[in-house]
């Protein structure tokens, strides 16, 4: 989800309580209370584990339903079982119920024993998922279970295995790019043709999609909790494809002009228009630069106003989009993304780049992204394509742009 990105460099997590800022700095244990403790728990794991001991209970309508809703539930516990290994390391690996507090003393497995258990669990249930276009929204679906594969095999750099995941999504998934980079981000066009998988939100429920945590405080009474960092910012290109560092366009004193669209869409910087803020004050538009602005009125935005005040001068902007946010509340029911077609796209150009072959190819692929990045822009002008180089700027580039579409 979204805080996660407060363990990378994109993102910062301001309340210490909320678990991400003590991970950070090494200091997450046990007893933190915060959301982010949520990952010492096994209550997801322990659902999935009862499921799978008793779903032979169940008096099936055929073997292609039972077959099906087991590989669901596989799906889900390799993916919990992926994350945790993926933060931890070596993890305990329960695939049972257990029935005592007393049974739940167990020791660690290594990584490499969670490892295989991922991969064979996703190998056993690709094969017996329908295809997205053959799916219920918001069911698992096979080029779901594949992408989750292929993300361990990436993470072990083991490209061979990645390389053949991506291309069977590509080829016989069904996907195509959404057309606008801009639009993805609106609840009216959640349900695209280039999403695989999504984390539903259900309006009116403990599942809607809570924004309040990542709004901004002027606009929404939000808590900036979770905001971009400069850094993060500070990768997009110039519209001339360039490094902010390299080309003739960037200039410091008005850093956010010239600059890939996809900055635009994803972080809220000062000077954008964003349509909370009409009527709040005196430029109508989100910044939070000033103490007060010129009528005297103090900036509910500006770092020091308030704990909910961003931390950075920045707010999330993608799914934090005015359209999709119900009247008086950061409240939601736009889907989150978990898994889209640009990823799976950028790792097969990764997977080519990183065995230093078809670089071609992997620039082709880049490319794909970059156009439809470029689709519509506010600058009227072509996306600066990347031309094939060699293997450590190729590798450079698709990093970048990996952080650039899917930060």
């Amino acid at each position: 989800c979204l805080v996660m990105d407060a363990l990378s460099d994109d993102c910062f997590d301001y309340f210490s309580w909320e678990g991400y800022q003590v991970t950070v700095t090494g200091n997450m244990n046990s007893n933190n209370n915060g959301v982010a403790g949520s990952w010492f728990r096994f209550d997801d794991i322990r659902a999935c584990n009862e499921y799978i001991q008793m779903e032979g209970n169940v008096a099936w309508p055929d073997e292609a339903t039972q077959k099906q809703y087991l590989a669901e539930v596989k799906t889900l516990r390799a993916m919990l079982y992926q994350f945790r290994s993926q933060l931890f390391g070596d993890y305990p690996l329960v695939t049972t119920i257990l029935e005592t507090p007393g049974d739940a003393y167990v020791e660690r497995n290594s990584a490499s024993e969670v490892y295989d258990f991922v991969k064979k669990e996703l190998t056993e249930a690709i094969n017996s998922l329908p295809n997205k276009a053959d799916q219920a929204q918001g069911r698992i679906n096979k080029q779901f279970a594949q992408g989750l594969l292929m993300r361990q095999y990436l993470w072990e750099g083991n490209y061979a295995s990645a390389e053949t995941l991506a291309k069977d999504i590509i080829n016989n998934g069904g996907l195509t790019l959404a057309s606008n980079y801009d639009d993805m981000w609106l609840e009216a066009n959640q349900y695209d043709s280039e999403t695989i998988f999504d984390y539903s939100s259900i309006s009116n429920t403990s599942r809607d999609f809570y924004g309040d945590p990542f709004a901004p405080n002027g606009a929404l009474g939000g808590w900036s909790s979770v905001v971009p960092t400069v850094d993060l910012v500070e990768s997009f290109e110039c519209i001339d494809g360039k490094p902010i560092t390299e080309s003739p366009l960037y200039d410091p004193k008005h850093p956010y002009e010239n600059r890939d669209p996809r900055l635009r869409s994803t972080v809220l910087y000062s000077g954008q228009y964003y349509p909370g803020y009409e009527g709040k004050n005196p430029q109508g538009v989100y910044n939070s630069l000033p103490r007060y602005f010129s009528d005297g009125t103090a900036n509910p935005d500006w770092w020091n106003f308030t704990g909910n005040a961003t931390k950075t001068g920045l707010n999330l902007k993608k799914y934090l989009r005015y359209e999709n946010v119900a009247s008086g509340s950061a409240h939601m029911t736009v889907h989150y993304k978990a898994m889209r077609l640009a990823e799976v796209i950028l790792s097969l150009a990764e997977c080519y780049i990183e065995q230093n072959k078809n670089l071609d190819e992997a620039a082709d692929l880049i490319n794909q992204v970059r156009t439809r990045a470029y689709a519509n822009n506010v600058y009227g002008v072509a996306a600066p394509l990347i031309a094939v180089s060699d293997q450590e700027t190729m590798r450079e580039q698709v990093r970048r742009e990996r952080r650039m579409e899917l930060g």
